[in-house]
């Protein structure tokens, strides 16, 4: 599998990642919490704290702000939907710091209820931005197999995906829809399922790896964008 990443734009930065940014150029302290189900845990990778696309994005942004000293909160539980993430939000990601950047995934487990889904995810970020008004907040969309005919047939993704962008479009969140764009690929010939999982929804390591890629282009993408001027924050 190449290691390279297609030019798309698969992520939407809205009003981005500003804060988080100014502290990476910065230099100091930033912490990354990632709330989500198993494929944020890791399932599937060799190992979790290595392979996972959670634990290769943290690498990738130690490797790259040097100056910077990450704390990084493991804040997945497999087999859980948004519902119960909003109600472990602050045990999980507040127990001991309060992160400058949140990424937000249940868009694999969530079981396609629009009401329930909106209003949990609504529920994190207003939860979130009461502990930390100035918190950065980033959905993520995981793809599954069975979103792929889906995807062909209505030409989006699977219908948790639509019910979170709802909710970042609203709050104006940045979002990664990996979802989309595993599709894309998958339409065009360049990727299949098998290539990156070996069930519904859990990745292998070049699927763990692919995801990482996808993350990393967002986050060169959105500290690209972001205004460099502290003052910009001081609201």
């Amino acid at each position: 599998m190449s290691s390279s990443v297609e030019c798309r734009t698969h992520y939407s930065l809205r009003e981005g990642i500003g804060r988080t940014a100014w502290k990476l150029k910065s230099g100091g302290s930033v912490t990354i919490a990632f709330l989500g189900g198993s494929v944020t845990a890791g399932n599937g990778a060799s190992d979790p704290e290595q392979t996972s696309y959670r634990a290769r994005l943290s690498q990738y942004l130690t490797d790259s702000f040097k100056q910077t000293a990450f704390r990084f909160i493991h804040a997945a539980v497999g087999g859980t939907d948004s519902v119960y993430g909003a109600y472990r939000l602050q045990s999980h990601v507040f127990r001991t710091c309060v992160p400058d950047l949140l990424f937000v995934e249940f868009a694999a487990n969530d079981n396609g209820r629009r009401l329930p889904s909106v209003r949990a995810m609504e529920g994190i970020v207003r939860h979130a931005r009461t502990l930390n008004p100035h918190m950065d907040i980033c959905f993520i969309y995981m793809a599954k197999r069975s979103g792929y005919p889906y995807f062909l047939k209505m030409g989006r993704p699977h219908v948790n995906v639509c019910n979170h962008e709802e909710v970042a479009e609203h709050y104006r969140l940045p979002s990664v829809d990996m979802a989309s764009e595993i599709y894309r690929r998958m339409a065009s010939g360049s990727l299949t399922w098998d290539m990156i999982s070996e069930d519904e929804v859990h990745l292998n390591n070049d699927g763990h790896l692919l995801y990482a890629q996808l993350l990393e282009a967002f986050m060169s993408a959105a500290l690209e964008a972001a205004p460099i001027s502290w003052a910009s924050f001081m609201i």
